[in-house]
């Protein structure tokens, strides 16, 4: 709403997506129908806007189940989930990072180590290399260096630590 009369401000108005111009003076009630005839089209971009966060958040939590079960698979990747789910991977990379403000590749690494810490800790006494292949990985040293880099201590060394506790 402006007090300016000049069809310039209406073109300016018009460029920045305006839903409607109304000049001065203005009639009783035109005000008010230029609201009702707007109320109809935000409420529709409201829901259309709803509509696209459900499918967000239900491919999000798709892919977190997805992860959950097939962490295990070495090739677990955002192509092979992005593949189950029939999207592109780009489109489940843009949402999943939107929504957990993490990539899917930084959140299964993140969710194979707290599965290789849970099976250090294990009183089955797993090998480090059978944590390694349980948990999505074939190259042993890889996935100590990745262990190293989140727990700060190698496998081996937060196995003794769990054992002593």
């Amino acid at each position: 709403m402006t007090a300016y009369d000049e069809f310039s401000y209406a073109r300016d108005a018009l460029r920045l997506l305006a839903a409607d111009y109304i000049l001065k003076p203005f009639e009783d009630g035109e005000l008010e129908n230029s609201v009702r005839r707007i109320l109809p089209k935000l409420k529709k971009e409201q829901e259309e806007q709803t509509a696209v966060l459900g499918d967000s958040n239900r491919f999000v939590r798709a892919s977190i189940s997805i992860i959950e079960k097939e962490y295990a698979d070495q090739q677990l990747s955002i192509a092979s989930i992005a593949s189950e789910l029939n999207i592109s991977e780009g489109y489940i990379s843009r949402l999943f990072k939107k929504e957990m403000n993490t990539t899917i590749a930084a959140y299964i690494t993140q969710y194979r180590m707290k599965r290789a810490a849970y099976y250090l800790k294990d009183r089955h006494n797993y090998k480090v290399y059978e944590v390694c292949e349980m948990c999505g990985y074939s190259d042993v040293a890889y996935f100590s260096a990745i262990f190293h880099k989140v727990y700060n201590l190698t496998p081996t060394a937060y196995q003794n630590n769990a054992m002593e506790m």
